[in-house]
């Protein structure tokens, strides 16, 4: 498997998962009414630790490799930054799930990775090839009629039933 085939399965992967924690995360928002975001973020928060400690004492204990030898001054700062980047986008996350719902979670989302990768092509100067291009306009009008249909189905009146 090439490198291209790696990237598109995982970005496949992450927008497939999207989806399906959205509808997961919907009808879990539909059972309980009062939800806190911040209850929600440390839980999933706690499950996150609790796999990456399992991982640091199996690294440690089975394959006798001390995960600690790497920390730095150098590597610390960038841990702390890349910390307080994620904590701020899990804020944005969860508060977007409790005020609005995960659809319009989802095409932020999208919207986010799109705009992540054409920030890095023309950071890291990549070639575009037009089929690129083609690609690039599909996911704007994707984007676009995705929020256009949702405005027109909340304008729209609804014809009351006799």
């Amino acid at each position: 498997m090439g490198f291209n085939a790696i990237g598109m399965f995982l970005l496949f992967l992450s927008l497939f998962f999207d989806g399906l924690l959205a509808t997961q995360t919907d009808s879990e928002k539909k059972k309980t009414k009062s939800t806190n975001p911040f209850k929600l973020m440390f839980s999933s928060n706690l499950v996150g630790l609790t796999l990456y400690v399992s991982m640091a004492a199996y690294t440690y204990f089975v394959k006798h490799v001390n995960v600690f030898n790497e920390l730095n001054e150098n590597n610390i700062t960038k841990i702390l930054l890349i910390s307080a980047s994620g904590a701020i986008g899990q804020i944005f996350i969860f508060v977007i799930i409790n005020r609005f719902n995960c659809f319009l979670l989802s095409v932020v989302n999208t919207t986010r990775k799109f705009f992540n990768i054409l920030f890095s092509i023309f950071w890291f100067s990549h070639p575009m090839t037009s089929l690129h291009w083609i690609g690039i306009m599909i996911v704007l009008g994707a984007i676009t009629a995705d929020i256009a249909l949702s405005q027109m189905g909340k304008s729209a009146p609804k014809k009351k039933v006799e």
